[in-house]
Parts: C-alpha cells; structure tokens; sequence
C-alpha cells in the first residue's frame, strides 16, 4: 500500500492528552502531526454534544475541570472561556441525601445528636481541622469510636458504590483509587478545592477543536491506527490508547471497568438538586448525573443519565477506567519495559497508556511535561530523524 502521508509524529486519540501534544508540538515545534482517533469524534470521554433541547450533554460522564495548577488553567484558557462551576454531590443513604465525600455535615447526620457532637470534635483534634482522612486508614485508627465511625462510613457509603464501580472490595484495589475518596475534617461540601474550577464555555469538543485548529494537524477519525500505521511515514508516535493493545497483548491483557448509560429524558427544568447524585445502596447503577447543572441556561426539558458500571470485554465495550491491583500492576510493569525497549520511537500517555487514574488536569500537565521532554530538549531535529512505519516501529 502507497504512504498516504508523511509527519514529524503520529498521536493516537484525540482525547485531552492527544490534542494537547499535538497543539504543542504543531504550534510551539512546528512539526508535522497526525491524529488518529478510533471513535467517531474528538475529545475522548470528555466529548459532550447539545442535544435537541440545548442542553449540553456529557456523552461519557461527568466532567467537570478543576486543578490547581496556574500553567495548566493559563495553557486550556487560550482556547476556552470558563463557566463558573463548583462542583457538589450528594449521595442517596437510607431515603436521605447526604454530602459526599463524607464531611462533618454528612458525619452528623449519621450519627445524630451528642454522639455526632463528640465524634466531630474528635475527628478534629485527631486530624486537624480541614484535614482529610481516607475511610480505610479510619477503620484502623486507635481510637474505637473514630474507629466505629469509620466502619459506619464504610457500610453506608464506601462499600457498596466501590464494589459496584470495581467490581471487588475496596481492600482488594490498589490504595491510590480508594484514597480518592476521604473523609473531610470540616463542613465545605465541595467535591474539589482546587483553586480553579469550571466547564468550558462552549464544551470541551469544541475547546479540543480549537487546540487541534492547525495547518500542521491533520485529524482522522473513526480509524483505528492499526489499520493505518503502515501507510503513514511518522518519526515518532504519542500513543494515549490501551498499552497492552499496543503490544498486542502479548503478557496478558490488563483488566480494566466499563460503563453502560441510559438516559432518562424529563420534561421539566430539573429534578436532582446537585448535578451528580451516588446510590451506593441496592441499586444496579452507581450514580445519576444531571447535565442542566452544568449551565446556568434553563431549559424546558432535562435529561438524567445513570451509570451501570460493568467488566471491561475487549471488543464489546469502553475501557474507562484502570482496574488497578497488585497483578495488574506486575503485568503493566513489563509492558512498560517493553516500551523501554523501544526507546523514544514511542511514548505512551494518558490514562489508558501510562495505565493510571489521570484527572483531566493531570492528563494536560503530563502532555505539556512529554512535549518540553521529547520535543524542545531533543536534540534528535526533524530534519535528520529517519521515518518509519508500523513496519519498522519495533525493529
């Protein structure tokens, strides 16, 4: 087959990750980029869409953008004004809506009373005021009563959201995912304190849009690279996609969990009093997301999407989330080697490529820290780097 086109790198997935190396490496290097992406649009999960109401609908979940980092807040904002947004959630416990993460406000509606007093005021003295302190460190503390607390916690809330979403115990999955989740010593409900938060203006596909608006970048999408890696003439590929994929699976297939949507359409303004609301109770799905919460714009008509969590099947369904524990660990760990191996020919990114929990923000960051390390101080120039296909990738 004939070479369709010959660039300075190949990015697969036009997700935050993608987009945002390849804006860099277009606008900054002035290289030569190609983006291949697999689904039919750009943005990766992110991707949102009006629907027929106008109201603008997060297609794989909720996103809401929030970092404290002022270079990464400063790089999105050349392409995107901001909708103010804090993001709250509160989670369905015994027929009642409580504040998640659990804070002091959600501690003392569970245990009611002077007990709840006392336990506030212990949680404080043990940790801090502000502090924060994960459910699975509470359940071991030396205080009993701290110690109920946090088996209470445990039962009521954490339990049954995290087997729902993981599909194993919280114990069983690797502490970076459960310590997502703590217990805040104080009465601030708000899901994030980080010093920015918000929603793109416009949506994200159309922030992504605009970042990858260049000469130098040219976007395909609905392809998956494999069926095109030998026709295209690249010096070097960023690839966001599945890792153990890239390498066709040759340790064994990493595990990772789905989501199913269904969307519930209700024609009035809006039912749910907070964009995102938990069921960790008995129910098949793990929360509800209202999108009208994520514009001020009030519609005659809202929908609410529910998320059945699901075991990831290759080739039936969407690898959202890194299903992290020991083994999966070891097993990413050799094909990192592999890509070791392969020297600077490929550099893995994103979520699914470097097989982590990545914030959008974090995904950014790391994208901006791949383009300032394999591109400005890269001393191997364009002009004398030699092209390659998939052919020769791994030779």
């Amino acid at each position: 087959m004939g070479v369709l086109i010959e660039v300075d790198w190949l990015v697969v997935g036009a997700g935050l990750s993608g987009a945002t190396f390849a804006e860099r490496a277009a606008n900054v290097a002035g290289a030569r980029v190609l983006v291949v992406e697999r689904r039919e649009h750009i943005g990766g999960n992110a991707f949102d869409a009006n629907d027929e109401y106008g109201v603008r609908i997060h297609r794989f979940g909720a996103h809401i953008f929030h970092t404290s980092s002022v270079k990464v807040w400063d790089y999105l904002s050349r392409f995107t004004a901001w909708l103010p947004y804090v993001h709250r959630v509160v989670a369905e416990v015994d027929g009642v809506s409580l504040p998640v993460p659990v804070n002091l406000t959600t501690v003392l509606a569970l245990v009611p009373g002077n007990a709840g007093e006392r336990l506030r005021e212990r949680l404080i003295k043990a940790h801090g005021a502000g502090s924060s302190v994960s459910v699975l460190t509470l359940i071991e503390h030396p205080d009993p009563d701290l110690r109920a607390l946090g088996e209470l916690v445990y039962e009521k809330i954490f339990l049954g959201y995290t087997m729902k979403q993981w599909g194993r115990r919280p114990e069983e999955i690797d502490r970076s995912i459960t310590g997502r989740v703590p217990i805040i010593v104080s009465h601030d409900d708000r899901y994030f304190n980080d010093q920015f938060q918000g929603i793109p203006a416009d949506g994200y596909t159309a922030m992504v849009d605009r970042m990858l608006r260049h000469p130098n970048v040219a976007i395909e999408t609905g392809v998956d690279y494999r069926e095109i890696v030998d026709q295209v003439k690249f010096r070097r590929m960023l690839f966001t996609g599945q890792v153990d994929e890239l390498f066709e699976g040759k340790h064994g297939w990493l595990p990772y969990r789905s989501l199913q949507f269904e969307n519930i359409r209700i024609h009035v303004d809006r039912v749910l009093q907070t964009a995102v609301k938990n069921f960790p109770g008995a129910e098949p799905f793990t929360r509800m997301i209202e999108h009208a919460h994520f514009s001020p714009m009030r519609r005659a008509s809202t929908l609410i999407t529910a998320e059945y969590p699901q075991r990831y099947v290759r080739g039936m369904n969407e690898p959202y989330y890194p299903l992290l524990d020991r083994e999966s660990r070891q097993l990413y760990r050799k094909y990192a080697e592999e890509a070791q191996r392969i020297g600077d020919r490929v550099v893995l990114a994103g979520r699914l490529g470097k097989y982590r929990y990545l914030d959008m923000d974090q995904a950014v960051a790391h994208s901006l820290a791949i383009f300032e390390n394999h591109v400005l101080r890269s001393s191997n120039s364009y002009p004398s780097a030699r092209l390659r296909t998939g052919l020769d990738l791994w030779a």
